[in-house]
This record gives structure tokens, C-alpha cells and sequence, in this order.
């Protein structure tokens, strides 16, 4: 079944040069600057809704997450 879920990610980065890449299955969702975080929406239900994290620079890049599952089942789909 279906659950509201939030998903948490924090480039903890000081370094400006330093980026993530963010992308659930094969579409880019965005990139994060350092400092910069992102909260969305997530359903992950099925294999597609992977989310990527890849870092775009040399070095190792500091980052943070958190996922948020709601135990409420969402209405089905029509």
C-alpha cells in the first residue's frame, strides 16, 4: 500500500565547489549547493523511486538524510 513518506537531504558541505547530484530512478531532480538542503515528498513504492545521491567533485563530500514514513495509508490511485 501506498504511505505518505518525506524524504530529508543536506549537503553539510563548506567547500562551494562541492555539489550533489539528486535523482530518483533515471530523472535529475536537482543539484545541492554547500549548506543547501532538500525536503520532498517521496513515495517509495515501487524500484522507480530510488533516490541517487552522487557527488559531482573530487574528495569526499559530507551529506546528511532522513526519511519521514507516515503509517496512514494514502487513497488509491484511479
Amino acid at each position: 500500500a501506498d504511505t505518505a513518506n518525506w524524504v530529508y537531504i543536506c549537503n553539510n558541505s563548506t567547500d562551494n565547489s562541492q555539489y550533489l547530484k539528486i535523482g530518483i530512478h533515471d530523472m535529475l531532480i536537482g543539484n545541492l549547493g554547500a549548506g543547501e538542503f532538500l525536503w520532498m515528498p517521496w513515495n517509495m513504492g515501487d524500484a522507480d523511486a530510488e533516490i541517487n545521491i552522487e557527488a559531482e567533485t573530487s574528495g569526499t563530500i559530507p551529506y546528511e538524510y532522513a526519511i519521514f514514513k507516515s503509517t496512514y495509508t494514502l487513497p488509491a490511485k484511479t
